[in-house]
C-alpha cells in the first residue's frame, strides 16, 4: 500500500494560468493537501497563518487573494517588487538559491540520524497540513519541543460539503482489505447527512 493512498482529501484551488505563477514560488507544491512554505518573511507568515485560521479555504488561496493579488493591481513600490521577486524566484527557484550542502549535510548527521531536539530548535519552517482530522491534528500538536501549531477553527469548515462528492471524513485504506469499506462508508455518510440536515 503506498503512503499517498492515505493522503487527506484534497479541494482543486481551481487558479488560473496568471494565477498558479504568482503563487508557485512561496509553495512547495499546489496540488497536494500537505505542503511547505518556501520563501516568506516571518511576519507574513504568522499574519497569513492566523488568518488562514479563521476563513475558509485554503492557506495558499488565502496568501494569493489577500497577501499577493491586492498589491500586485498596484503601481506601488511594494507592489513592483513583489512582481519582480515572483519573477525572480521563477528564474531562481528556492530549491537551487538555499540547497547548501554544508547545512544539508549538518542537518542530516546532528539531526536525522542523532536525534538532536536542540538542534531542530535553531531551524524551522512551516508545514501546512490541510483537510486532515481533529485525531491527526492532536498527533501534530504534542510533538516534540520547536512545533508550534496553530490550526484551522473547526467553525470555518463546512462539514456539509463535499469534495469529489465525498465528505470530510477520513476514510482509512485498509478497511478495503478488512471488507468494512462500504459499511463504513455507509456509517460516516448517514452521520454527515444528519448532521447537514441539523
Amino acid at each position: 500500500m503506498e503512503l499517498k493512498e492515505f493522503a487527506p482529501l484534497f479541494e482543486e484551488l481551481n487558479l488560473t494560468d496568471k494565477e498558479h505563477y504568482e503563487l508557485q514560488p512561496f509553495f512547495t507544491n499546489l496540488d497536494k493537501s500537505v505542503f511547505a512554505v518556501t520563501f516568506l518573511p516571518p511576519e507574513v507568515i504568522g499574519a497569513l497563518c492566523s488568518r488562514t485560521s479563521r476563513v475558509k479555504g485554503d492557506l495558499r488561496a488565502t496568501f494569493l487573494n489577500e497577501f499577493v493579488k491586492p498589491f500586485l493591481q498596484e503601481e506601488s513600490e511594494y507592489g513592483k517588487s513583489l512582481k519582480a521577486l515572483i519573477d525572480f524566484l521563477h528564474k531562481y527557484p528556492i530549491e537551487l538559491i538555499f540547497s547548501n550542502p554544508k547545512g544539508r549535510e549538518f542537518y542530516i548527521k546532528w539531526l536525522s540520524q542523532f536525534g538532536d531536539d536542540s538542534i531542530a530548535q535553531m531551524a524551522g519552517n512551516h508545514l501546512i497540513y490541510s483537510g486532515i482530522s481533529q485525531v491527526a491534528i492532536k498527533h501534530f500538536e504534542d510533538m516534540r519541543i520547536g512545533i508550534a501549531p496553530i490550526e484551522k477553527s473547526t467553525r470555518y469548515v463546512d462539514y456539509s460539503s463535499k469534495i469529489d462528492n465525498r465528505y470530510r471524513y477520513y476514510v482509512d485504506p485498509t478497511l478495503e482489505k478488512m471488507g468494512l469499506l462500504e459499511e463504513y462508508k455507509n456509517v460516516m455518510d448517514g452521520l454527515f447527512d444528519t448532521y447537514t440536515l441539523l
